[in-house]
């Protein structure tokens, strides 16, 4: 009798250390997921940073696209302007 409970003693501090163990191995991987996690969330953070850069980027080159459309416009009814006169000149002179 005293055999059995020497060995069930045995067998529950075993499964205890073994519990222990698998505790310890439980809070290394929270360590490691909640690393992960901050290391994820700072990496969207800098990611929602330059997608908004890019997208003020992206306005500021509509605004200059614009200014070109509006500059060939007036390059255009400049020249058209350059050729009437000259052909005034020309019925007038």
């Amino acid at each position: 009798m005293e055999l059995q409970e020497n060995t069930l003693r045995e067998t529950v501090l075993l499964l205890l250390d073994q519990l222990k163990e698998e505790r310890a191995k439980v809070r290394q991987l929270q360590d490691v997921l909640l690393d992960q996690s901050q290391r994820l969330k700072r990496q969207t953070e800098k990611l929602e940073t330059q997608s908004a850069e890019l997208e003020t980027v992206r306005q500021e080159a509509r605004r200059l696209q614009g200014q070109i459309g509006d500059q060939t416009e007036a390059q255009d009814l400049i020249g058209r302007a350059l050729d009437q006169l000259m052909n005034l000149e020309d019925k007038l002179g």
